[in-house]
C-alpha cells in the first residue's frame, strides 16, 4: 500500500492491516458468490454479481500490485519467514499477466459471455 503522499495526490485513509482484512473478507465473498452461483437454490444474479465485484476489487488493488512491481517489495514473504526476500522481476510481469488473465475471465463471467 503506498505511503501517504508517496504518488502526491494518492491517499488511501485507514491503516495496511484493515485494507488487508475488507480486501480479504471480500475476496472470499466474491468466491463464494462464484463457486455457489450455478446451485439451484441461489438467485441466477448472484455469480455475475460476485464476478463483478470481484472484477472491481482486483482494479482498486491494482496500484498497490504496481507499487510492488515498481518498488521490489517481498509481499508477505518477509513477515511469514522474518527474511529479506527479493522477488525476480520476472515473477512480477507474470502475476501481472495472470492478473490480466482474471480479469478477462471475471468480465466474461460478469457480463454472460461464458454461456
Amino acid at each position: 500500500m503506498p505511503e501517504k503522499g508517496e504518488w502526491g495526490w494518492w491517499y488511501l485513509p485507514g491503516s495496511a492491516q484493515f485494507h488487508v482484512i475488507w480486501t480479504g473478507v471480500a475476496e472470499i465473498a466474491g468466491g463464494l458468490a462464484v463457486l455457489g452461483g450455478d446451485l439451484p437454490f441461489i438467485p441466477q444474479w448472484v455469480g455475475p454479481w460476485g464476478a463483478a465485484g470481484l472484477f472491481l476489487l482486483t482494479i482498486c488493488v491494482t496500484p498497490a500490485n504496481l507499487r510492488s512491481i515498481t518498488h521490489g517489495e517481498s509481499g508477505p514473504v518477509k513477515e511469514m519467514t522474518g527474511q529479506e526476500v527479493t522477488i525476480p522481476a520476472a515473477a512480477h510481469v507474470f502475476r501481472a499477466l495472470l492478473q490480466c488473465g482474471l480479469l478477462a475471465i471475471l468480465y466474461s463471467m460478469a457480463t454472460g459471455y461464458h454461456s
